[in-house]
């Protein structure tokens, strides 16, 4: 086999397996297409004898109006008003489900109290510290921060929350302690500053 001849040899080893595997589906299709032809055929003419013969035409009638008949039975009648009731509570409970989580992130008195449980329970907080979990909470969390750990609380875990509250908090104090909690608070507020003027 000459050079010249050689890309001719490869191209025909590449399109030859496609293109056989392209007539399979063609043939395929074309019986596919041929049967329903003949289906569509046949459902035309039975359609064609119902409505033109007498006898056919008063079956065919009867089991149309059969088809369309509308439900009367008492059973399914009960069944979709208890579905109706059903539906209607679930509603109201995603409702107030709703306005108890926009509470919980709008209010800063439940926002300081959320996470003060959480501090609690880890015995990281003191009652003078309260002050500090107010600002912290209002300050440093905000109302998003709050809702990202209600939301980490009902899919993860609490324990999970708890331990994401606690470094938090025990950054918030280190960043309090060594005096880098002011240059932070600078740092939001020049960035506010360039939000609220764009």
């Amino acid at each position: 086999m000459s050079s010249n001849q050689l890309p001719v040899h490869y191209t025909l080893q590449c399109v030859l397996p496609i293109n056989n595997f392209t007539e399979k589906i063609y043939v395929f299709l074309w019986f596919w297409f041929a049967i329903l032809g003949l289906l569509t055929t046949l459902n035309t003419l039975q359609w064609a004898l119902n409505t033109i013969l007498p006898s056919r035409r008063v079956r065919y009638i009867k089991q149309y109006l059969k088809a369309l008949r509308l439900i009367s039975s008492t059973e399914e009648q009960k069944i979709y008003v208890f579905l109706w009731f059903w539906f209607a509570i679930l509603g109201l409970l995603t409702t107030l489900n709703t306005l108890q989580w926009a509470l919980n992130t709008i209010l800063p008195s439940r926002r300081v109290r959320y996470i003060k449980q959480y501090l609690k329970a880890l015995r990281l907080i003191s009652s003078t510290e309260e002050r500090d979990c107010a600002r912290f909470v209002n300050n440093n969390l905000g109302a998003d921060g709050v809702f990202i750990l209600h939301v980490v609380s009902k899919i993860a875990s609490d324990l999970i929350a708890l331990d994401v509250t606690a470094t938090l908090w025990k950054n918030y104090r280190q960043a309090k302690i060594t005096g880098t909690e002011e240059d932070v608070n600078r740092l939001l507020e020049t960035v506010n500053r360039g939000s609220s003027v764009v």
